[in-house]
């Protein structure tokens, strides 16, 4: 029978593993949280620091919302279907 495998969590305690197979699925885990952690700080960041906010409900609001739809119906039209 293999041996408990301890493993390192991000809070500094250890977790018991019951194989070497569970230890680097958590250590994969861990890794796929740290990635998604940052780039969901990055994200915010780049929200942050992309300018000043539009109001909901607002002229400025609507016409923010056209220009989205309008790049979106455009790179749309811009796709070609091989048949």
């Amino acid at each position: 029978m293999s041996k408990p495998v301890s493993t390192p969590s991000a809070c500094g305690d250890s977790n018991i593993t019951s194989n070497a197979s569970d230890y680097i699925r958590a250590i994969i885990r861990e890794e796929r949280r740290r990635r998604e952690e940052k780039k969901l700080e990055q994200m915010l960041l780049e929200g942050i620091n992309s300018g000043p906010g539009v109001e909901y409900g607002t002229k400025e609001w609507d016409a923010f919302w056209e220009g989205i739809h309008a790049r979106i119906r455009h790179e749309a039209s811009q796709k070609v279907i091989h048949v």
